[in-house]
């Protein structure tokens, strides 16, 4: 399991705690990560770079363009995952069954 990561910006390099990493979004040719704190990067790299990385790190795709940290999951419906710090994200319908899955140790404290 990976515990930082560092991600090129517009500032430059910065080194990030996977455990502060709360989800990350494709924007275009972009990742935004959101951290916690509600502080953002914009990384110069495709997200599917990023999943790739952190595929075994616990980190889960819940649809097209978003990828969260299942260790900053809270709880869940059928078709949104609500993090720790109340952000709300749609979970495809494509993606349900496997998510649910995927989240369930997480949230038992398995993890």
């Amino acid at each position: 399991m990976i515990n930082q990561i560092t991600i090129l910006d517009q500032a430059g390099n910065k080194v990030v705690d996977v455990g502060d990493l709360m989800f990350f979004q494709q924007d275009n040719l972009y990742t935004v990560l959101h951290l916690t704190g509600f502080a953002t990067i914009v990384a110069d790299r495709p997200m599917e770079e990023l999943e790739r990385i952190l595929a075994n790190s616990g980190f889960f795709r819940i649809n097209k363009n978003t990828v969260i940290n299942l260790r900053q999951l809270q709880s869940f419906t059928n078709d949104t995952a609500i993090l720790a710090d109340g952000t709300r994200l749609t979970i495809s319908r494509k993606k349900t069954d496997e998510f649910k899955k995927a989240a369930l140790p997480f949230l038992n404290g398995m993890d």
